[in-house]
């Protein structure tokens, strides 16, 4: 998708903080939305909305700009499920930035091939990490041993 057609110049970006509390608000919502399900729909709201965040990238030429942020999507949507709360409010105002046309552009685009390396190492550290927390909830989840009864000498 070519952005000149979708950037708007008296469009005002987002700021860091509307980013941080949209990114809080759906996290809470998630969080309140999953206590009273049952289940668990932080982890949907984090891996949905980080899909998103991954294919407009790609929409918007992400890699076109100067920005730390300008990296493969896939690179892009692991560092994200891992560090959601962060990396998505900082897309967000990014993203408001291209839009509004503010951003600057890269001489050369990149795809984020530093970045890939990191990106590789985070997703092996959040699969441990995320088979070392399943583990660890089925264990929690089966470690509650029946009742016993104690008997008492009389």
């Amino acid at each position: 998708m070519d952005t000149s057609q979708t950037c708007t110049p008296n469009r005002k970006p987002l700021s860091v903080v509307y980013g941080l509390l949209i990114a809080f608000g759906l996290f809470g919502f998630a969080c309140i939305a999953g206590i009273l399900g049952g289940g668990s729909l932080v982890l949907l709201a984090v891996v949905v909305t980080s899909g998103w965040a991954a294919i407009d990238s790609a929409k918007i030429g992400l890699g076109r700009y100067k920005t730390v942020l300008a990296s493969h999507p896939l690179v892009l949507f692991f560092g994200m499920v891992i560090f959601w709360v962060v990396l998505f409010s900082w897309y967000l105002v990014v993203r408001s930035q291209i839009l509004a046309g503010k951003l600057e552009t890269r001489e050369r685009p990149t795809l984020g091939l530093l970045v890939l390396v990191p990106g590789v190492l985070l997703i092996i550290v959040s699969t441990v990490f995320f088979l070392a927390m399943s583990g660890m909830h089925v264990y929690i989840r089966t470690a509650n041993p029946p009742a016993v009864e104690m008997q008492f000498p009389v």
